[in-house]
């Protein structure tokens, strides 16, 4: 399931209640994102960083692998 940071907060409902595992292409965005997640009750298990061409992922764009 990839979910932008930008929507995020619209829809963040649509992920299951499991651990979840999150990539982000920075460290603002991963800080910003596992704030959000975890203040939701998410329970983050694990997260990495990725740096991908621009064309291949829009900045800002997180994944929440679901174990």
């Amino acid at each position: 399931m990839n979910i932008p940071y930008a929507y995020l907060k619209r829809n963040y409902r649509e992920i299951p209640p499991v651990s979840i595992h999150v990539i982000a292409t920075d460290q603002l965005e991963l800080n910003l994102g596992l704030r959000y997640l975890r203040a939701k009750g998410f329970e983050v298990a694990s997260y990495s960083l990725t740096k991908r061409q621009w064309n291949q992922k829009q900045k800002g764009e997180i994944c929440c692998g679901i174990r």
